[in-house]
């Protein structure tokens, strides 16, 4: 507890996500278009774009 008790007593330190919530954008969009695929053909090519990439 002592380290999370000086932490938050120091009030230069930003308590805020917003760096984590923009960095996981991305991501969150990429899941979102996943479930329009529609075809298997395309499952297939998304597929192998990421295990690839």
């Amino acid at each position: 507890w002592g380290a999370m008790e000086s932490g938050l007593g120091n009030g230069s330190l930003e308590l805020s996500n917003n760096l984590a919530e923009q960095n996981m954008r991305h991501f969150k969009r990429t899941i979102k278009n996943l479930f329009n695929i529609g075809s298997e053909r395309s499952a297939k090519n998304v597929a192998f774009k990421f295990s690839v990439g």
